[in-house]
């Protein structure tokens, strides 16, 4: 009962911050799935299962959010339809490749950690457009490069089908400051990109032969479902600047958690 109500409670944060800054939640769920089972007495997960467990919790958060954030119009779709078929295809072999035996939990939490840390230093930079980027634009009024577009979802969805995660924390910032988008259209955007490449990362992890708990991840899922929700109501009464130093705080930290796990 106690492991239940872990998952529920993990899965409400995963889902809160999807809705309010744009992030799967599997940035800061992993490392919750790694430290609290073994402060509560409960059985540690190595970040083999942590991977399976985020990217489907993630799958759902972003769908939900990113249904809410289309509402507001907050959701570039042309931009979403040409990362989100790139990053589908790479999350769909950088999951599958870190089934296999030649990939250790060790190296994969390594490289979480190195991205996180990329991610925070990103986001704490300012973006091009930071007098105006609290305006929202329109996503008609907004164009980008399909070049680097394609190139930054191969990267992105390659790591993160790796390491469990559907890759917002890296996407949001490099939409701000390599394709130039408007930091809300960026997080309502990361939303479709990455229900994509966790879509494509959920297959990856099922047909690469891992076990996968399903009450487990159906209490998860029913969390981040609610907590969506919640977030996408609180990130349309925020500013745009606050949005993106939380984004930056909750993924440093992240990274320092995870960091820390490696070197112990």
């Amino acid at each position: 009962m106690e492991l239940y109500l872990l998952w529920a409670v993990v899965g409400l944060v995963g889902g809160l911050l999807a809705g309010w800054v744009g992030l799967g939640g599997g940035i800061i769920i992993a490392p919750l799935l790694l430290c609290v089972p073994p402060v509560l007495g409960l059985s540690p997960l190595d970040m083999k299962e942590v991977a399976r467990l985020t990217i489907i919790q993630s799958l759902c958060s972003t769908a939900a959010a990113g249904v809410a954030h289309r509402r507001a119009q907050q959701v570039h779709v042309p931009l979403v339809v040409w990362m989100g078929t790139t990053i589908a295809a790479a999350s769909l072999g950088g999951a599958y490749f870190s089934e296999l035996h030649l990939v250790s939990s060790e190296l994969l939490l390594g490289l979480f950690a190195t991205m996180a840390i990329a991610a925070c230093l990103l986001m704490s930079c300012c973006p091009p457009d930071s007098q105006g980027e609290d305006k929202r634009a329109a996503s008609n009024e907004v164009s980008f490069s399909r070049t680097r577009a394609a190139t930054l979802a191969l990267g992105v969805g390659f790591l993160g089908g790796m390491v469990g995660q559907s890759g917002a924390f890296l996407t949001i910032p490099l939409l701000i400051h390599v394709l130039r988008l408007p930091t809300r259209l960026a997080i309502g955007s990361s939303l479709g990109i990455t229900f994509c490449a966790a879509l494509a990362g959920s297959f990856g992890k099922f047909f690469g032969g891992g076990p996968i708990i399903w009450p487990q991840v159906a209490v998860l899922v029913a969390g981040s479902l609610v907590g969506s929700q919640l977030g996408s109501t609180l990130s349309h009464r925020v500013g745009a600047t606050y949005l993106r130093y939380v984004l930056a705080v909750l993924i440093g930290a992240s990274a320092m958690r995870m960091w820390y796990h490696v070197l112990i």
